[in-house]
């Protein structure tokens, strides 16, 4: 069928989103949590690492509703 092969092919892109935004929020946490980060002379590196964290923490949440709408409707029969 056409359409399940289209949401299964969707599934699958946003899987390797969650992916990569999950790996990309693990970085910049771990930035985060090392204190060298805080001792930077600019303090914008650290308010650009927090809006950063905050943005993919969005991104990703946003991407598991699809993710978890569209599996929902692949599971109705």
């Amino acid at each position: 069928e056409p359409i399940m092969a289209v949401n299964v092919e969707t599934l699958e892109k946003l899987e390797r989103r969650m992916a990569q935004l999950g790996e990309e929020k693990a970085r910049v946490e771990a930035r985060l949590a090392d204190p060298a980060t805080y001792r930077s002379t600019d303090p914008a590196v650290v308010q650009q690492g927090s809006a950063r964290q905050a943005e993919l923490a969005r991104l990703l949440a946003e991407a598991e509703e699809q993710w978890l709408a569209l599996q929902e409707a692949l599971e109705k029969p």
